[in-house]
């Protein structure tokens, strides 16, 4: 950041910072720069003029957000109110999102299924519910997944679609874990445990190569649309 002579620059602990930004690499800096700038761009429901296309696109007024609880019911962002404030881990930064999700054929790792949803905490079992459905054939099938589809509600779903759910347990979870020995004895169960983390690398590739890493549009119906051109074309 460059400042001319007659401007007056960040003074003690911000010029620290921003010391200390500009040492770190480019990824970590992209980082700052995301949820920075997400979160500048947030306002309270109430009080976005959406009439006036300068309070919703113009320039970031300044504001210190530190501090400040930032819910969805109450705050959305002024250029995308369909996007939610979301945190990927408990520890982890909030950044305005949507979720996207995919299902792959699990013995040659190909994609059959992608969708968008909106980042509300519930989006990941219940889209998972809607593309499982979508599956074609009528014939038994498996499903492997992670321990936060390892609830109830979700397992008696997928058994009323005869599909077999191999998903990680959760033992920690209040009243144990909904997959028992009946399922997890078995040798499919094993092999689905090693090979579900496939799901992940088609991500790695959709944020560094792709488009998904920070979508350049805006509404739930264009990220969709991203997410499917990237993962399926």
């Amino acid at each position: 950041m460059l400042f001319d002579e007659h401007e007056r620059g960040p003074s003690g602990n911000l010029a620290l910072q921003l010391e200390a930004i500009d040492q770190m690499p480019d990824d970590e800096q992209m980082v700052i720069r995301e949820v920075t700038g997400g979160q500048r761009n947030i306002g309270q429901r109430a009080s976005i003029n959406y009439s006036d296309p300068f309070d919703c696109f113009g320039r970031n007024a300044e504001s210190d957000f530190h501090g400040e609880k930032r819910l969805n019911k109450t705050h959305e962002s002024r250029s995308d109110p369909e996007s939610r404030n979301y945190k990927k881990s408990k520890n982890g930064e909030a950044k305005m999102a949507y979720l996207g999700h995919t299902v792959i054929e699990n013995r040659n790792g190909l994609i059959v299924k992608t969708k968008a949803s909106l980042a509300d905490g519930y989006g990941e079992r219940k889209t998972a519910i809607d593309m499982l459905a979508e599956l074609p054939g009528e014939h038994q099938k498996t499903v492997g997944a992670d321990k936060n589809y390892d609830t109830r509600d979700f397992v008696a779903s997928c058994r009323s679609m005869k599909i077999t759910p191999h998903f990680a347990r959760n033992d920690k979870r209040k009243g144990g874990s909904a997959i028992d020995a009946r399922t997890s004895r078995h040798e499919g169960y094993k092999i689905s445990m090693k090979v579900r983390k496939r799901v992940e690398e088609p991500f790695g590739w959709g944020k560094t190569v792709g488009l998904i890493r920070q979508v350049k549009v805006r509404g739930l119906d264009r990220v969709n649309a991203a997410l499917t051109m990237t993962f399926i074309g």
